[in-house]
C-alpha cells in the first residue's frame, strides 16, 4: 500500500511540473544570429498566462560614446509560458549595438535585461568556441565570468553541443514507473516537455550563464544531452518496436513497466527535439512554413491552461516534420571564413526513422555517420569552399567546421568499449568508420588548400589539438577539441572517464581510419579541467582559456608540460586508480580481439 502511495505521489508531481517549472523561473533573454542588418532575440519570460514583451536597440559609438537614440524597436504580446524570438532588422554591418530586453507590460515596470552584440560585415571577429554546460547539475558557474571577460567585447559564441544537461528529465520522469508496476503513471508530455523548460531556464538563467548569453550573438549546436545522454539513432526503435518485442529490449524491467517506459521515452524524444528547436535553433532560423508553431499546436503545447491529450503518433510527426524541413547542419558566412556546421546526431536519428517506416531498418547504411542527406549537401559545401577560396573576389578565405563531437579519438577497440559500456558509438567505431573516413576524404583530397581549414569539436570533457592526417600525410585537417564548461563536465569529474581517457591517450596508440587516416594528438596541449578557445577569424590561430586552476601538475593551471613530465604524472594517477586501470585495459584487450 505505501508503495502504491509513494508511485501516485510521483506521477501527481510529474503531472503538475509545468506549475512548479514556471514558479521556479525567471525570465531568459539570449542574443541569437545578427547578421548585417539583423538580429534575433530569444525571450522566455517564465510564467503563465499572457505578458508583453518589449525590445528596444540603441547604437553604441565603437569609442565608448554615449548612446544614441534607439534605431529599431518592437513590441509583442506574447505567452509566458513558452519563448519567443523578436528580430530586429534595419541594422547597420559591422556596428556595435547595446539595447534593452522589457519583460512584462512597461505599465507593470517590467523586468529590464541588457544585451549588446555586433553585426556582421567586418572582416576581423573575435569568436569564442565552447561545448557541455552541466550548471543545472553542478551548479558551478565560476567559469563564465571569465569566459565573458576574457573575450573582447561583443565576441560571437558558437556552442558545440550539451548547451544544457537534460538527462535528469528521464531521470526524474522515469521514478515514477519504477515506484509501483500496478499504479505507476506515465508522466504527460506537457509534463515532459515542462521539465525540458525547467532545464533551459536554470541552465541559461544562472547569472553567471546569463552574463555571457546576452553579451554578443550565440549559435548553437546540439549534442546528445540536450535530448538525453547517448541519443543516437537507435532511439528510433521506442517508435517503431511492437509492443510484444519491447520487453527483450528492456529486459531488466517488468514488462508492464517496459510498455510503459517505452511511452515515455516517446515523449521524452518528442518534448526534446521540440525544446531543442524552440531554444535553441530558432536563436539562428525561424522554422520554414510555420511548421514550428504547428506542432505546438498539434502537441496541444500551444496553451497548457487547458488539460487536453493529444494524438501523440501525430505529435511526433509534426515535430519530426520539422526536423525534415529544417535539418540541424548548415553553413553561413561569418567575415572571411566559411563556417559549416555538421550534424552528428539528430540526422541519424532521422534517417533511423524513415528506414522504420520502410522496413529497411536491418539494412545497413552507406552514410552511417551522417547520413545520405547530409553528406550529398556536405559535397556541394566543400566544392564550394574549394571554388570560393580559389577565386580572390569571393571573400572567401577560410573554411570552419563545427561538430558537436570529436571526429577522430578513440582508436577502435576503445570505441566499441564506449558503446559496450555505456552506449555511446563514437565515430571510429566500425559501424561509422567508414563514413566518418568518407567525411575526410572529402575535405582532405578537395581543393581546399592545406592551412586554410580547422575542425572544432566538443563533447569529450577535455581540451587537445592535433592533426587528422591521410595516410600519406599529403594533406591535414588540424582538430581542436574543448569541452567542460563547469566542474561536472570535465574528466575529472569521475575516475573512470579520466582513467579511460588517459589509457587511450597515452598507451594504445593514435586512431586511425579504414583508409590509413589518423588523428596526431599534440601531447602537450591536453588540458583536463574547465576550458574554451578562442580564434580571431579568419585567423585559425587558436588560444585556450581557463579558469587558471592548478588542475595537472603546470605553471599556471594550463597542460602545456612537456610530453615526459606529462606521462610521469599519468602514470601516477592510473597507479592510484590501480583496480580501475586493471579493468579497463582487460576490457579493452577483449575489444581489441573481438
Amino acid at each position: 500500500m505505501a508503495g502504491r502511495a509513494v508511485a501516485w505521489l510521483a506521477a501527481a508531481a510529474l503531472l503538475n511540473a509545468p506549475c512548479r517549472a514556471a514558479e521556479a523561473a525567471a525570465a531568459v533573454v539570449v542574443v541569437g544570429m545578427a547578421d548585417e542588418s539583423s538580429v534575433r532575440v530569444l525571450v522566455d519570460p517564465g510564467t503563465e498566462g499572457g505578458g508583453g514583451v518589449a525590445v528596444s536597440l540603441a547604437v553604441r559609438r565603437p569609442g565608448g560614446g554615449p548612446a544614441s537614440s534607439p534605431v529599431a524597436q518592437t513590441q509583442r504580446e506574447v505567452p509566458g509560458d513558452l519563448p519567443t524570438v523578436l528580430r530586429l532588422d534595419g541594422l547597420s554591418p559591422d556596428t556595435f549595438y547595446t539595447g534593452t530586453v522589457t519583460v512584462g507590460s512597461p505599465a507593470d515596470q517590467g523586468v529590464e535585461v541588457p544585451i549588446t552584440f555586433r553585426t556582421a560585415g567586418g572582416v576581423d571577429v573575435d569568436a569564442l568556441f565552447a561545448s557541455c554546460n552541466r550548471v543545472y547539475e553542478d551548479k558551478d558557474g565560476s567559469f563564465f565570468p571569465i569566459l565573458t571577460e576574457s573575450r573582447p567585447e561583443h565576441a560571437k559564441a558558437f556552442f558545440m553541443g550539451d548547451q544544457v544537461y537534460a538527462d535528469s528529465v528521464r531521470h526524474r520522469t522515469t521514478k515514477a514507473l519504477t515506484a509501483d508496476v500496478e499504479t505507476a503513471v506515465v508522466p504527460t508530455l506537457a509534463a515532459v516537455f515542462a521539465e525540458f523548460q525547467a532545464v533551459y531556464r536554470r541552465t541559461w538563467g544562472h547569472p553567471s550563464v546569463a552574463g555571457l548569453l546576452r553579451a554578443a550573438s550565440n549559435v548553437m549546436l546540439p549534442d546528445d544531452h540536450d535530448i538525453m545522454n547517448n541519443f543516437d539513432h537507435r532511439h528510433a526503435d521506442y517508435f517503431f518496436v511492437a509492443e510484444d518485442e519491447t520487453a527483450e529490449i528492456d529486459a531488466k524491467f517488468p514488462h508492464a513497466v517496459a510498455l510503459k517506459r517505452k511511452l515515455l521515452m516517446r515523449r521524452i524524444i518528442t518534448a526534446g527535439i521540440l525544446s531543442y528547436y524552440l531554444y535553441q535553433n530558432s536563436l539562428k532560423e525561424d522554422a520554414p512554413d510555420g511548421l514550428l508553431a504547428a506542432a505546438l499546436r498539434v502537441c496541444e503545447l500551444d496553451d497548457r491552461r487547458q488539460s487536453r491529450s493529444p494524438d501523440e503518433a501525430e505529435c511526433f510527426s509534426s515535430v519530426f516534420a520539422i526536423l525534415e524541413a529544417q535539418p540541424v547542419y548548415g553553413t553561413f558566412r561569418e567575415g572571411a571564413v566559411k563556417v559549416v556546421l555538421v550534424d552528428t546526431r539528430f540526422e541519424k536519428f532521422r534517417e533511423a526513422v524513415l528506414a522504420w517506416r520502410a522496413g529497411t531498418q536491418r539494412e545497413a547504411r552507406e552514410h552511417a555517420m551522417f547520413g545520405s542527406r547530409q553528406f550529398a549537401w556536405l559535397q556541394g559545401v566543400v566544392k564550394e569552399a574549394g571554388d570560393q577560396i580559389g577565386d580572390p573576389t569571393s571573400g572567401v578565405r577560410k573554411v570552419l567546421v563545427l561538430s558537436s563531437v570529436p571526429l577522430m579519438l578513440l582508436p577502435a577497440p576503445s570505441a566499441r568499449l564506449a558503446d559496450w559500456f555505456d552506449n555511446e558509438m563514437y565515430p571510429t567505431h566500425p559501424h561509422l568508420a567508414n563514413d566518418t573516413d568518407s567525411f575526410f576524404d572529402l575535405f582532405l583530397r578537395s581543393r581546399i588548400p592545406t592551412g586554410h581549414m580547422l575542425l572544432i569539436a566538443g563533447d569529450s570533457h577535455l581540451h587537445v589539438t592535433g592533426n587528422i592526417c591521410l595516410s600519406d600525410r599529403s594533406n591535414c585537417m588540424p582538430q581542436v577539441i574543448t569541452s567542460g564548461l563547469s566542474t561536472g563536465s570535465t574528466v575529472f569529474d569521475s575516475n573512470i572517464l579520466f582513467s579511460f581517457v588517459v589509457i587511450n591517450t597515452f598507451f594504445m596508440g593514435r586512431p586511425q581510419l579504414p583508409s590509413g587516416t589518423f588523428f596526431a594528438a599534440d601531447v602537450d596541449t591536453y588540458h583536463f579541467g574547465k576550458n574554451a578557445v578562442r580564434l580571431r577569424l579568419p585567423e585559425l590561430d587558436v588560444q585556450l582559456v581557463t579558469d587558471g586552476i592548478l588542475d595537472a601538475p603546470c605553471p599556471g593551471g594550463a597542460l602545456h608540460c612537456k610530453p615526459t613530465g606529462l606521462r610521469i604524472w599519468v602514470l601516477g594517477h592510473l597507479f592510484k586508480n590501480f583496480y580501475t586501470v586493471v579493468v579497463l585495459l582487460g576490457a579493452l584487450l577483449i575489444a581489441t580481439f573481438t
